[in-house]
Order: C-alpha cells, then sequence, then structure tokens
C-alpha cells in the first residue's frame, strides 16, 4: 500500500512539498480553498494582460534551488537585471540604497545630518546601549535617527499598520540584510563576496506567462504523477488523537469527504489551522491564536494607455499622502504581458481585513491609485482605461514585540502531533521569500521520504532565515 500524504495549500510550499512526494511514489491529495494554485505567486490573465500579485522575483544563493525551479519550468527561464527606486522628497532614489545615489539626490543639509546622527549614534552606543528590542531601536542603532526617519519609518508604519516602537526586530534582523549605515557606504562602493539578499540585483522569472507559471507547471506535474487536486475546496475539521491527525473532512463541489492520511502537510495559516483541529480545548493556544494577526493587501490594478510608465520593476512610496504602498508594471518583468501601446501596473494597498480600506469600493480605489500616479509625475489622469482589484487577506504575519510569546504556544501545541507538519509562509508565521517556501516544501518532503519528523523550528531560524 502507497503511503498517503494530504497537502492544505497550493502555495509554493505546498506545491513543492506535493510534487517531490508524488514523485517518490506517495499517494498525494492536494487541498486548496481558492479556485486557482499560486497562493501570493499566483497570475491571472485579462484580456491581452498578464499579471501578478504584485511584484515577485526568484533567487537563491543556492545552485539546487535554481537548477529546480528550471526544471519545473522545463527550462523557460529569464534572467533580469532588478530595478526599482523609492520616491522620497519628492525625488526618486535608487533602492537598495546606493551611496552615489544618496550623495547626488539628497539635499546636502539633510545629507550632513544623516552622517552625523550616524556618526553621534555610534559614539553614544560606546557609553549607553539601547537594546535591540524594537524595530525603531534596531534600525536608529544602525544607521542613526535621521536616516531610519527618511528611509524607513513612514514606510514600514504604513504597510503594518503599527508604530515602529511596537513591531520586533525580529522584522529588522530579517529583511534589512545590511549592518549599518557604513555597510551601505562599503557595499555601493566595493565588490564583496558574500552580497546581502538586499543588494541581489538579478533574479529568475517565468519566460512564459507571469510568475504564477511557476505553481501552473508545479500543478501539471503533480498531476502527471497521479496526485488528486481539489481546487475551491474547504477545510472542515482536523480530527486528533493524543499522538497524530487521524481523519481529515474537507467539502468539495458541495460533497463531503472524510480521509485518514499518513502525512498532513500544512500550509495554511496557523492560526487557522488550530481552529480546524478537534479536539481541541486548551484556552491558552486559543488565547495566543487570538493574539496573532495577518495585514491584508488590496491590490489595485489600472490599465493604462501607455506603452511604459518607467522603468523600474517595483517603486516604494512610503508617503502617508499616498494610497500606495509599492507599484509594480509587469511590463519590465516580461514585455509580453500587455499589449505594446498599453501597460498595467499594480498598486499594492496595505490594510486590516473589515477595515475602511478593506471595504473601499473600487471605483474610489482606483481614483485614489490615480491620483498617487500622476503626483508621482508617471502618467495622466485622462490615461486610464480600466481598473479591477484583487483582496488577499492572510498577506504578512505581523511581527509586533509580543508575537514570539504566542508563536512558541502554538508550536508546542502542533509539535505534539507526529504526522501533522506544518510549514510555509503562514503556517509557521514567519515573512519569508519564495525560494525559502519552495525550499521548506521540498525538506519536509525528503524528511517524510526518509521517515523523519522535519524539525522546522530550528530550521527555520538556522537554515533558511539565518
Amino acid at each position: 500500500m502507497k503511503k498517503k500524504a494530504l497537502i492544505l495549500g497550493a502555495g509554493l510550499a505546498g506545491l513543492s512539498c506535493g510534487y517531490e512526494l508524488a514523485r517518490h511514489g506517495l499517494d498525494v491529495t492536494l487541498i486548496e480553498k481558492e479556485n486557482e494554485a499560486g497562493g501570493l505567486a499566483k497570475s491571472f490573465r485579462n484580456n491581452k494582460f498578464t499579471y501578478d500579485l504584485g511584484p515577485h522575483r526568484f533567487h537563491s544563493e543556492k545552485s539546487y534551488l535554481i537548477e529546480h525551479i528550471k526544471e519545473i519550468l522545463d527550462n523557460k527561464v529569464v534572467i533580469k537585471k532588478r530595478k526599482s527606486e523609492i520616491f522620497l522628497k519628492n525625488r526618486y532614489f535608487d533602492y537598495p540604497l546606493r551611496t552615489a545615489n544618496i550623495i547626488s539626490r539628497m539635499p546636502p543639509l539633510i545629507l550632513l545630518k544623516i552622517f552625523f546622527d550616524y556618526f553621534t549614534t555610534q559614539v553614544k552606543k560606546r557609553f549607553k546601549d539601547v537594546p535591540d528590542n524594537s524595530f525603531e531601536n534596531w534600525v536608529t542603532n544602525r544607521f542613526g535617527t535621521t536616516l531610519y526617519e527618511i528611509f524607513f519609518k513612514e514606510y514600514t508604519e504604513k504597510t503594518w499598520g503599527l508604530s515602529c516602537s511596537e513591531i520586533s526586530s525580529d522584522y529588522a534582523a530579517q529583511r534589512i540584510s545590511l549592518l549599518n549605515l557604513w555597510d551601505v557606504v562599503v557595499k555601493s562602493v566595493f565588490k564583496t563576496k558574500n552580497i546581502p539578499r538586499t543588494y541581489v540585483s538579478q533574479f529568475y522569472y517565468p519566460q512564459e506567462g507571469g510568475i504564477g507559471n511557476i505553481a501552473e507547471k508545479y500543478m501539471e506535474k503533480i498531476a502527471g504523477h497521479g496526485a488528486k487536486i481539489f481546487l475551491g475546496s474547504e477545510i472542515k475539521t482536523i480530527n486528533v488523537s493524543s499522538s497524530g491527525v487521524t481523519s481529515v473532512v474537507f467539502e468539495s463541489n458541495e460533497t463531503s469527504h472524510s480521509e485518514s492520511y499518513d502525512y498532513v502537510c500544512s500550509t495554511i495559516p496557523m492560526t487557522d489551522l488550530v481552529s480546524l483541529i478537534t479536539p481541541q480545548d486548551d484556552s491558552k493556544v486559543k488565547q495566543a491564536c487570538s493574539e496573532l494577526f495577518f495585514r491584508s493587501i488590496v491590490f489595485v490594478y489600472l490599465i493604462i494607455n501607455k506603452p511604459r510608465l518607467s522603468d523600474n520593476h517595483w517603486i516604494y512610496i512610503p508617503g502617508r499622502l499616498f494610497l500606495s504602498n509599492r507599484i509594480s508594471e509587469f511590463k519590465n518583468f516580461n514585455e509580453d504581458s500587455s499589449p505594446p501601446k498599453k501597460t498595467i501596473i499594480c498598486s499594492e494597498v496595505t490594510c486590516f481585513c473589515g477595515d475602511r480600506i478593506w471595504n473601499m469600493n473600487n471605483e474610489r480605489l482606483a481614483d485614489r491609485v490615480t491620483e498617487d500616479l500622476v503626483q508621482l509625475g508617471l502618467t495622466g489622469e485622462n490615461e486610464v482605461e480600466d481598473y479591477f482589484t484583487y483582496k488577499m487577506k492572510h498577506a504578512y504575519p505581523i511581527y509586533d514585540i509580543y508575537y514570539q510569546e504566542h508563536l512558541g504556544v502554538i508550536r508546542n501545541f502542533l509539535n505534539q502531533f507526529d504526522n501533522l507538519y506544518s510549514f510555509g509562509r503562514n503556517a509557521l508565521f514567519r515573512y519569508n521569500n519564495m525560494d525559502h517556501s519552495v525550499e521548506m516544501g521540498l525538506s519536509v518532503a525528503k524528511s517524510i521520504i526518509k521517515g523523519e519528523k522535519a524539525n522546522l523550528e530550528t530550521a527555520t531560524q538556522k537554515k533558511w532565515f539565518g
């Protein structure tokens, strides 16, 4: 009898795991709540336009992951040179930060204040050390107050909906690869052997379609190995005993299914997974789940009667006067994503599910994003031809200063079930990249094939995120 494995969620973590297990002869079932696979890394097609959920780039320092993605895409891969900027003080700056660009674009008095604050901070630290107990302190300790306020504070607070003093320093340590302001100078002037992720200038992208072509190819190959795939389906209950998952109940096409599996691999949000487990009456676990939050995104798309807005893959927009957090233009990822004389851009607007922005009507959202583009000098109001939106409830796990405490309670609860594997961005409550998700899926599959239990808690901290 073949061992049976259930994959919950068809994002890249679930797809890579399902592919590897099916390839090695396991009886794989994949269940996805949405009607399309890919999670945040999916693509859509609208007439002659192809678009992603914001900008995506696949890159990794691990050659086997690059080769794996090439294999999945049948070697139909292109290498793109990253181009991105940040709009500050009515000027565009290169992002990641580059010394020559900052010097040439920043007003001299502000530039002087940036370096004065940085060196003052370094001197003060010799007499009184400020602990890295928040995003604000972590960044200020390394870049000084002025650079923190100009480049980091406003964008971070706008994105997460929290004060930087309420955000864990884990987010800074995980997402800001540079050590300090001096590191910015060194990395942008001298070539170094170990290039931080922030400074990776090239990335891989599917030659055909959008980034979702990766998920589409995974699905083709998984189905080719005989896996059963249920899209637009919903998990109702996960039944457990003291040692593991005994059965899973799900609904597909209004038909209820109850099955038992040797392995259950979950990539759905951690808090959703806990809510599905029965019996489960641990008040501490429920309380911990209620204290973990996700940031949502409304993606606003504008079709514009213009060949191209800029040569950037994406532009960061920190200012609170702008609704948009970041805009991306898909023609710069793939020339064939739009007709020659038109382009499509995506504005990412972060919010909380159910708040004012989440409930704003599409016309008003499109008007506000159009206003943003006009103020950025990228287009005129009369050049916008059409618009539409897409909403993602679970976009970013929120790292508030207490999240690790709650996360530990939930991890301890889930770790007691020997045949349950929880991994991926939302399942581990980790703000990771595409290559991390693929690597996690492959690693879990490898552990199952070897008959081992993957220690994802340790691996998450030491292997995938540094």
